[in-house]
């Protein structure tokens, strides 16, 4: 019967999808034994049609669940009579609507416990709300079986740090002593994130001693909570002990790092901040906005003493360069603070101003050439191998194509020629809605190979040579003839092959794609991303539009975003806040010169 169900719901016709479901319900034989029916997690249902069988269940007096989640699609229908609110809704909508209702804490957690401000409970009145609780939870699901006896407690207080209450959370802990149940890590983690937030010193020592009593291993969250409650306090030291347990897991982070090297900072313990600098570069992690913010303050350009100035400048620029390597954009915030830095500098007068740089790679603050954006000979053929070893050929080169298809292909790409230009066909020809594919495919081919000279080669599928309705024949055939063209079976992926044919053409050929890429660019190693995202900007064609016998495309940028520096300028590209696609690069910059 879900067989049928299922196979139904599964049609991709709306309307006779919602048809066939009312008549096949209709005839459902309700048998005494058939109290209910459930639709599983995969099967996809309009609002109307589950309206449909939430009715035609009713009349029959028999009982449909939904078990969640739930494959819903946009259609109009009488859905919050029968289906809970969070299913149709965004996390992000229901935040919104809890901050018009005043409503705070975790919607996960927020009705585990009714608390309106915080105050001291007694263990009568937290025996009161677990013994509430758990009847709530055998009303919610008949089946109720607690993973743990300490569910209630943990539920408890995440919902009392989410708020957070922090004399709750004492009580609550005095509730568990006086029952006599085991403290549980997680509690205390909880705990001593909630006592961070509200700097409780009282609180955040307990946590800690407990801990370190308690619990041999630690997650990286709360080694993280420790180290950060611990630098509030004057034990601040006592961070290391927690950081080496770190160290010993393998889970060191920036986040972990950032409050012990910001506490050695601010008690003026420089050797151990430049030590703790030292670990973030030795252990391949970029320091935080915080810490990077603490660096400056701290290393001042404007010391007296030569030799202390010359070690702090060196301190700031290693800085700098460190996240030059790791193309790391610091915050508009850091980027003020460099400014001041370098303004401040003792014995020199830097000009310092926040602007922008044209296509071209000219500062329109100084005037200057910034490097340009370029790929070197050994980046481009490590890049070359690990796309074919990882992206085209993978684990399971039958995802991508097929072995005789990949053999076909590399054969006709090492017999012909090298070609200025690789296009991906399908990606060019759906560029507008409107218009024949057929017919913007070949307006692109023409303008290419034409009016500029190109020797081009047009990657497709073979159902472009068969829809005679979207690509004519009379345009396939001045493609052909004007391109060298190469179709892939209708299931093969043909990004690699375009990718493989750009590169196999050298480090001058460009490709005329849409797509980005990224599903490829995530399988490469932290090496070859970088390098695949210097030869993508400036390889990469955008087709963005056709008109006046033109072909326009997208400008790239022609200089390299990272920091930059010679021995009278910085440039440093930051990030200004404003919302930008990963793949985007800021456009602000901090032009910082010496007169």
């Amino acid at each position: 019967m879900m067989a049928l169900l299922s196979s139904v719901c599964s049609m991709k016709k709306m309307a006779s999808r919602s048809a066939q479901l009312k008549s096949l319900v209709n005839k459902l034989s309700f048998q005494e034994r058939a109290g209910s029916f459930r639709f599983h997690s995969r099967t996809s249902l309009c609002i109307s049609q589950i309206s449909i069988v939430q009715s035609v269940f009713s009349n029959q007096r028999r009982k449909c669940e939904y078990i969640s989640p739930y494959y819903l699609k946009a259609n109009a229908g009488p859905w919050h009579t029968f289906l809970p609110q969070r299913t149709l809704s965004s996390e992000s909508t229901l935040t919104q609507v809890d901050k018009q209702r005043g409503e705070i804490g975790s919607r996960r957690s927020r009705w585990l416990i009714e608390i309106s401000k915080d105050q001291w409970f007694t263990a009568d009145q937290w025996k009161q709300m677990k013994t509430r609780w758990s009847d709530e939870q055998q009303q919610r699901r008949k089946q109720y079986i607690a993973r743990t006896e300490f569910e209630y407690e943990l539920h408890a207080m995440e919902s009392i740090a989410a708020q957070p209450f922090p004399v709750a959370a004492k009580s609550l802990i005095a509730f568990i002593k006086d029952e006599h149940t085991v403290m549980k890590s997680q509690l205390v983690s909880k705990c001593l994130f909630m006592c961070t937030t509200c700097q409780d010193l009282e609180g955040i020592l307990w946590c800690v001693d407990w801990l370190e009593e308690n619990q041999g291993m630690m997650d990286k969250g709360t080694i993280a909570n420790a180290v950060s409650g611990l630098c509030l306090t004057d034990r601040w030291q006592q961070s290391s002990s927690f950081i080496a347990r770190a160290a010993d897991a393998d889970c060191v982070t920036s986040r972990i790092l950032e409050p012990y090297l910001i506490a050695a900072c601010e008690h003026g313990d420089e050797s151990l901040a430049k030590s703790l600098l030292e670990d973030h570069y030795r252990k391949d992690l970029i320091p935080t906005d915080a810490s990077a913010l603490k660096i400056i303050a701290t290393f001042k350009s404007n010391a007296d003493d030569r030799s202390i100035l010359e070690d702090n400048e060196h301190i700031v620029t290693r800085l700098l360069d460190y996240k030059r390597a790791k193309r790391y954009f610091p915050s508009q915030h850091v980027a003020e603070e460099l400014g001041n830095w370098f303004k401040s500098k003792q014995h020199e007068t830097w000009k310092v101003s926040h602007t922008k740089i044209s296509h071209t790679g000219v500062c329109k603050s100084c005037s200057s050439h910034l490097e340009p954006l370029q790929t070197s000979e050994e980046e481009f053929n490590n890049l070359r191998e690990e796309i074919f070893s990882k992206v085209i050929r993978g684990k399971d080169i039958f995802r991508k194509t097929t072995p005789e298809e990949l053999d076909a292909f590399m054969k006709f790409i090492d017999s012909g020629p090298s070609y200025d230009i690789v296009i991906d066909g399908l990606n060019v020809a759906k560029l507008k809605k409107r218009k024949s594919p057929g017919k913007v495919l070949r307006q692109f081919v023409e303008y290419l190979t034409k009016k500029l000279g190109y020797s081009c080669l047009v990657l497709g599928r073979h159902h472009m040579l068969k829809q005679r309705n979207q690509f004519e024949k009379g345009d396939m055939a001045v493609i052909q003839v004007l391109a060298d063209c190469f179709f892939t079976q209708n299931m093969s992926e043909d990004d690699p092959f375009m990718m493989y044919a750009t590169m196999h053409s050298g480090t001058k050929t460009k490709y005329v794609s849409r797509d980005l890429l990224r599903d490829h660019k995530a399988l490469l190693s932290p090496g070859a991303h970088l390098s695949f995202i210097k030869w993508q900007r400036t390889q990469q064609l955008t087709p963005v539009d056709f008109r006046e016998g033109k072909a326009i495309f997208k400008q790239n940028l022609a200089h390299d975003t990272v920091i930059q520096s010679t021995d009278k300028s910085w440039h440093i590209p930051y990030d200004d806040g404003q919302p930008r696609f990963s793949y985007e690069v800021p456009l602000t910059w901090l032009c910082a010169v010496k007169d």
